[in-house]
């Protein structure tokens, strides 16, 4: 039998992936600087630029960098030529995995890095995060630093009993300040948003693509309700209700009303948790979507006759249908109408 020559049973190293010019330089312009002023003084942290749509901008940040603040600062092209300094709203926050979404207007954005569906990094792989470790100690000119990308290597993915990643641990100098910043691999692909590091280690841990896009997903946000001015014996309520779409995904979205005396029984989720229709008398309220805002509003009066209490308990439940058609209910909000007269 003849031998194979060795050449033949070696398997020869895959060079590294290193980043293009291009892929930097879309990192770059995808990577924010988020600041306020809060208790302590100034805050600030990195933010991920994941979505435009016209003059409006999307970004990804950590909760703990947005804190017990409503808005904050948005620095494109941070310390960099066509530096543009925008007002953002904290639109929406997930303590638990300590992210925050904040949305912002701007004439002109920068091209953002796609939201990637699925993690698809390994063990060892190269990545590169981007962001601003000791916020303005390392600006060298103005007030905001330029952004820094630093290279580390991936430790380990790790995944639920369902095989889905929740979280993507790094090894590497990865600094106070990129909280928040966007970590991509070698062609470009987003692999999450750095969150936390362990104090003394480099142990550094990322919210992967597919707990981003569970905190995206489109629905209406807690239903607000105050009784006005109405005339005759009818309760008015004023409405609002936030409509959380980044991802611009929701196909239809409304709140549904009914007095709580109509109901049969007392709303409760099921078993699985999910929430049903309070009853499937309930009307539609009409609501208008401020789009400047991300806020519906609207009014309903609410049935009353003379003899009845000046305060009437309605119910309240927003709901939405997703990408996939799937109709979802809110948790029920319960609130007291009552009469108020006109001045």
């Amino acid at each position: 039998m003849r031998a194979m020559p060795l050449l033949a049973l070696l398997t020869l190293p895959v060079a590294a992936e290193e980043l293009s010019g291009t892929q930097l330089a879309k990192l770059k312009d995808a990577t924010v600087y988020v600041k306020h002023v809060g208790f302590r003084g100034l805050e600030t942290g990195s933010g991920y630029l994941f979505r435009k749509d016209g003059k409006t901008g999307w970004v990804l940040t950590c909760e703990h960098v947005v804190r017990d603040t409503e808005t904050a600062t948005v620095v494109l092209k941070s310390g960099r030529e066509g530096e543009l300094k925008v007002e953002a709203l904290v639109v929406f926050v997930d303590k638990e995995r300590d992210v925050a979404c904040l949305r912002f207007k701007a004439d002109e954005i920068p091209s953002p890095v796609e939201l990637a569906l699925k993690t698809e990094v390994k063990e060892t792989e190269s990545v590169y995060v981007a962001g601003f470790p000791f916020g303005p100690s390392l600006s060298t000119a103005g007030d905001n630093p330029a952004p820094s990308v630093t290279k580390v290597s991936v430790s380990a993915v790790r995944r639920d009993d369902a095989g889905e990643c929740v979280v993507v641990q790094l090894s590497g100098d990865v600094n106070p300040g990129n909280s928040g910043g966007p970590v991509i691999d070698g062609r470009g692909r987003l692999v999450g948003i750095a969150t936390s590091r362990i104090s003394g280690t480099e142990m550094v841990f990322l919210v992967p693509p597919e707990g981003l896009r569970a905190i995206l997903k489109g629905r209406v946000l807690k239903v607000g309700a105050k009784s006005v001015a109405a005339s005759g014996v009818k309760p008015r309520l004023e409405i609002t209700a936030p409509v959380f779409d980044p991802l611009g995904k929701l196909q239809s979205w409304g709140v549904s009303w009914i007095r709580r005396d109509a109901l049969r029984e007392a709303p409760a989720a099921g078993a699985d948790g999910k929430w049903k229709p309070a009853a499937a008398s309930m009307k539609d309220a009409a609501l208008v979507l401020d789009e400047s805002k991300g806020v519906a509003a609207g009014a309903v009066d609410v049935n009353r006759a003379a003899s009845e209490p000046v305060a009437i308990p309605v119910v309240f439940q927003a709901w939405w249908v997703g990408a996939d058609g799937t109709k979802v209910w809110a948790e029920p909000v319960e609130v007291e109408a009552r009469v108020v007269e006109g001045r």
